[in-house]
C-alpha cells in the first residue's frame, strides 16, 4: 500500500505519489502526509495524517467556488508543520 507511482504530469494534487487507494502528499515544509480524498460538485473532503496514523485531519470544504486545492495545502501546513518557538 505505500509502494507509490509519481502522479507528476497527470494534471492531479500537485506534489503527491499514489499507491493501492492511498496517496502520500508532500507539503512544502517536507513533511510527508498519506490518505486520500475527493469531490464531487459542491463538496471536497479529505483525510491524511502520518503514516503510522498517529496525528490525522479530516477536513470537509463545501463550495466549487474555493481554491480547495490552496485551502487544504494551507490546512494541512498549518496543523502538521511544526513552527519555531
Amino acid at each position: 500500500m505505500f509502494t507509490t507511482v509519481s502522479t507528476e504530469g497527470a494534471d492531479w494534487v500537485p506534489n503527491t505519489r499514489y499507491g493501492l487507494g492511498v496517496y502520500s502528499q508532500t507539503l512544502p515544509c517536507g513533511v510527508t502526509l498519506w490518505g486520500g480524498g475527493g469531490f464531487i460538485q459542491g463538496s471536497t473532503s479529505y483525510a491524511m495524517g502520518d503514516r503510522r496514523g498517529t496525528h490525522t485531519l479530516v477536513s470537509n470544504i463545501n463550495g466549487d467556488w474555493n481554491d480547495f486545492l490552496k485551502t487544504f495545502t494551507q490546512l494541512f501546513e498549518t496543523t502538521f508543520c511544526k513552527k519555531p518557538a
